[in-house]
């Protein structure tokens, strides 16, 4: 053969490189299981609570690593229970010998099992994933598809439920006193959350919007530890890094949508969804919201966002009715950045608070959220104009911002260009604030039907219900007025 010439070339496959590599990590979490004594813990059904009570894992981890070991036909799965296939059982008892004495001997000390078993999960829980959510995604079978399922009651081992979500997913969920660590991806669940559960701690990792979009004297009177909580694990898309997500140990994820799903669909952890496709009433989007909620954690409904809304609509109801005056008109800026100016106009939110509220929406005849130029604002010209997103209402009010002339507007001379609200969460948005802001609108807009120190006062005792805190007549202040310390 001459010098440098090629005896064999294969043609590439990546199918084959790949099945390899797979073979690898298979053999490694076969060993780790051996190293770890798993499977003499399996000969009966049990859940990863139970091996872990007898082991001193954690439960968390074990769980990851026991449906790991499912998925390559370990072990055989029945919803929450666990128990060894004929191969695993056959293992002989000299091999599971030899292998504790060869890996968890150290210099002649047995290593800690406890500790030993995070490296290992760290390592192979990509295998799960791999295996069991890219390798059979092209089937359309579940994570667990194919492993043997075997009829089994469920509460002699483990007690669980199923819920619908508003998405219309069933959801499998453990006992309410079981779910000790929420993630929360969708930021205005946030507070709705914060309404129905007394225990905060459980929160442990939500996306920073539901901060950035909130009064941060007011959350920490209702969530002491908030500064403490992660949000890294969320991108700007609203899009969760799933390791990142999983080093937080879940047992419970909520998210809004399919977008906010991307990755989420072979976790092993129950994930709630929380948007209603199609529907824009703030009013049974909050009360759809908090009932889940409720739902989830075994909450009852003595205060409930229900509740507040029936109290809301009849007061509400009754103030306009004494109102005999042409109606005022509004417009809800959803966003005003880098110059593009968008509006909320009918079927949205938006366009529900201000019917609720006795107020015209000057850009009804825009469906949703639609962009609009500076001579449409002129040709509507509010009487009122409401600010969410973006430029406050105070460099409006001072025409500051690059080609928009904001001085030919009425709403400009009588200075009723005005930011929404930010409590335990903007109020431009649907959340556990939501049947205050009628209220809200009304003491801005018909200021002789509602005063602001009438509005004051419900604000005060809404939070007194709702939370059990006390709000200072300053801090109410501050929250009425989310931007003017950057005046």
């Amino acid at each position: 053969m001459k010098r440098g010439e090629i005896l064999y070339q294969p043609e590439g496959n990546s199918g084959l490189y790949r099945k390899l590599l797979h073979q690898k990590r298979e053999t490694e979490l076969f060993l780790s299981a051996l190293r770890l004594n798993i499977f003499s813990h399996l000969e009966e059904w049990a859940t990863a609570k139970m091996v872990a009570e007898r082991t001193g894992f954690n439960e968390r981890n074990l769980k990851f690593f026991l449906n790991a070991l499912a998925c390559i036909g370990l072990l055989e799965k029945h919803t929450n229970t666990y128990r060894n296939t004929s191969q695993s059982t056959g293992i002989p008892e000299t091999c599971k010998s030899a292998y504790k004495k060869s890996f968890l001997m150290n210099g002649g000390k047995e290593m800690n099992l406890k500790k030993l078993l995070l490296p290992i999960l760290s390592a192979l829980l990509v295998l799960f994933f791999s295996i069991c959510g890219q390798s059979l995604a092209s089937t359309g079978q579940s994570p667990i598809a194919g492993v043997q399922e075997t009829s089994v009651t469920i509460s002699e081992v483990d007690k669980t439920r199923t819920i619908t979500d508003l998405g219309g997913n069933i959801v499998n969920l453990p006992a309410a006193d079981k779910i000790k660590r929420v993630v929360i991806i969708s930021p205005p669940t946030t507070s709705i959350l914060l309404s129905v559960i007394s225990d905060t701690d459980m929160i442990v990792g939500v996306n920073s919007r539901a901060f950035t979009t909130a009064n941060t004297e007011i959350i920490s009177k209702i969530f002491p530890n908030w500064s403490n909580v992660e949000t890294k694990f969320v991108s700007e898309g609203f899009v969760a890094n799933t390791e990142e997500l999983l080093n937080l140990n879940p047992d419970i994820v909520f998210y809004y949508g399919s977008s906010q799903k991307t990755g989420l669909e072979n976790l092993g952890i129950p994930t709630v969804d929380f948007m209603m496709p199609g529907e824009n009433n703030p009013e049974k989007v909050t009360i759809a919201w908090d009932n889940l909620m409720r739902q989830i954690f075994d909450v009852g409904d003595s205060i409930s966002l229900k509740k507040e809304w029936e109290i809301s609509n009849q007061k509400a109801q009754r103030i306009l009715s004494t109102y005999t005056g042409e109606k005022k008109r509004a417009l809800f800026i959803f966003s005003n950045i880098g110059g593009v100016i968008t509006v909320s106009g009918s079927r949205t939110y938006a366009d529900t608070w201000f019917k609720k509220s006795g107020l015209v929406n000057v850009a009804a005849k825009v469906k949703g959220q639609a962009e609009i130029d500076m001579e449409q604002l002129y040709e509507w010209d509010p009487d009122y104009i409401f600010v969410f997103i973006g430029n406050p209402a105070f460099k409006m009010l001072q025409n500051r911002i690059r080609g928009q002339d904001w001085s030919l507007l009425s709403a400009y001379r009588n200075k009723t260009i005005i930011d929404i609200p930010q409590a335990v969460y903007s109020w431009g948005a649907p959340c556990s604030d939501s049947p205050l802001m009628p209220f809200w609108l009304l003491s801005k807009s018909y200021s002789k039907l509602m005063g602001e120190a009438d509005f004051k006062r419900l604000f005060h005792d809404y939070y007194s219900r709702m939370y059990g805190v006390e709000l200072e007549s300053k801090l109410i202040t501050s929250i009425l007025n989310p931007h003017s310390s950057s005046k």
